[in-house]
């Protein structure tokens, strides 16, 4: 996201297009669907692939060749969630949920579900290392748990077993 550019979670952002998504997937959400894929476009489709390549922002996608894959077929360009992080954005993905919803913000986030340790969320340790307990937390549950059709998410084998991602 470019400085000092405010998101815009009416049109145009990541969360929109979960909206789309969801939406088309017979899910129901509190924000408005991308005007370029509409919810009746996402229920007529056989198959959906929603690919997330983490910190390939537009700026990174435009230094590839004009001729690469991702520029040819780059439709249309979002806006990520505020704030801007890894974290933020990615569980937006999951729950379709913007990050005042979700509540994970950052890398890392004080949790007094863990005596007010500072801990990483995605790679769930503490910051200074230190393994936590498996420990059940309140996260919003994945719109893949709430589908009714059969869906697949495919992770590098060390990012299987964390309990962010399960």
């Amino acid at each position: 996201m470019k400085e000092g550019v405010l998101p815009d979670y009416k049109q145009g952002n990541i969360l929109n297009l979960m909206s789309s998504l969801s939406s088309g997937l017979g899910l129901e959400s509190a924000y408005a669907p991308l005007l370029e894929l509409s919810p009746r476009e996402v229920n007529r489709a056989t198959n959906i692939i929603l690919m997330v390549l983490d910190g390939l922002g537009y700026d990174s996608m435009m230094k590839l060749l004009p001729s690469s894959f991702l520029r040819q077929h780059n439709l249309l360009t979002l806006q990520t969630v505020f704030p801007s992080t890894t974290t933020a954005a990615i569980t937006t993905f999951i729950t379709g949920l913007s990050p005042q919803e979700h509540g994970l913000i950052a890398w890392y986030m004080k949790m007094k579900e863990f005596d007010g340790k500072v801990v990483a969320i995605l790679p769930w340790r503490t910051k200074d290392k230190e393994a936590l307990p498996k420990r059940k937390i309140t996260l919003p549950l994945s719109l893949f748990q709430k589908l009714s059709i059969p869906s697949h998410i495919i992770l590098k084998k060390k990012l299987q077993r964390i309990p962010y991602n399960s």
